[in-house]
């Protein structure tokens, strides 16, 4: 949905990281993949295998495919009513493309249910769930097709 750059026809759609998202990506990598639960599960790669997915995977597809970028956190907005984890994530999607002008739309896409029933935070950032992201990209790209579809000859 993301790799083309594009959200619907020029407008850019960015892919933002953190350094805290970095880390918990290799982290999650590397934890074994037989755990009791899945807060403790992970792919059971070695640390140079989970280097290679940071790199040629999220790097990737932030620099190389949707020109966005990296955000150091050093401070959390969010939390409570988020757990600290939740909040590095949104924190990275409130920061990211912070000099842009105009100014972004910011979504951050998540399955976490209490994350997006989560009251009170910044409303600089819309939070959706995968399949609601997904369905609002494709709307704003079909409506945009419909519009060159040159009207009936009378």
């Amino acid at each position: 949905m993301t790799t083309s750059g594009n959200f619907a026809g020029p407008e850019p759609l960015e892919v933002w990281s953190s350094n805290h998202i970095d880390q918990l990506l290799i982290f999650k990598a590397m934890q074994p993949r037989e755990a009791p639960t899945s807060e403790e599960r992970g792919l059971g790669w070695g640390r140079e295998e989970a280097e290679t997915l940071l790199h040629d995977f999220l790097y990737d597809l932030i620099f190389d495919r949707t020109g966005g970028g990296l955000v150091e956190l050093d401070g959390v907005d969010g939390h409570p009513p988020l757990d600290h984890e939740d909040a590095c994530v949104f924190t990275t999607a409130l920061q990211a493309a912070d000099d842009a002008a105009p100014p972004s739309i910011k979504y951050c896409v998540t399955r976490d249910r209490q994350f997006r029933r989560a009251t009170k935070l910044n409303a600089n950032v819309l939070i959706l769930y995968p399949d609601e992201f997904v369905a609002l990209v494709q709307r704003s790209r079909r409506a945009l097709a419909m519009r060159r579809i040159p009207p009936p000859a009378r």
